[in-house]
């Protein structure tokens, strides 16, 4: 799943005591009016994008917001703006991941592998119930055990 990094937009509040709520308009581009698309608020000065405004999330490359106060009658201040880089698109994901051979390999030291790892008590003949309380060993290689060969 894709993620598209947050964004808190924040302003300060109306110093009018009639405001009721806010009113957040969007453009593509620039030139955000008032006949721009908009989402009415609440009386709150902070959202975060994309979450609280969905219908942001179909917007690809640069946007200009404004915002403005309304009061409980419907009258709306002068929009504030801000001109924003913010893309809400994630990135194509690269294709055709591959793990390929190489002719080389990695030297190790045989000891770095074996000789580190502790070793583990096996339990006596005839005991019940006895276990080993030291946490299992995760094997050195990534595709699980190796089956005891025997001598």
């Amino acid at each position: 799943m894709a993620k598209i990094k947050k964004r808190k937009l924040s302003w300060n509040k109306s110093p009018s005591p009639q405001v009721v709520g806010y009113k957040l308009y969007w453009t593509e581009g620039e030139g955000v009016d008032y006949d721009a698309n908009f989402v009415k608020l609440g009386n709150v000065t902070e959202v975060v994008l994309p979450d609280d405004v969905k219908a942001l999330a179909d917007i690809n490359g640069p946007i200009e917001l404004g915002i403005a106060a309304i009061d409980e009658v419907g009258n709306e201040s002068d929009l504030i703006t801000i001109k924003l880089p913010y893309q809400l698109k994630v990135p194509q994901a690269p294709s055709e991941l591959r793990l390929d051979p190489q002719k080389e390999f990695h030297t190790v030291q045989a000891s770095d592998s074996v000789q580190n790892k502790p070793e583990l008590e096996p339990k006596a003949s005839g005991q019940t119930g006895a276990t080993d309380s030291r946490p299992e060993q995760s094997p050195p290689y990534p595709w699980g055990k190796v089956a005891p060969t025997s001598a």
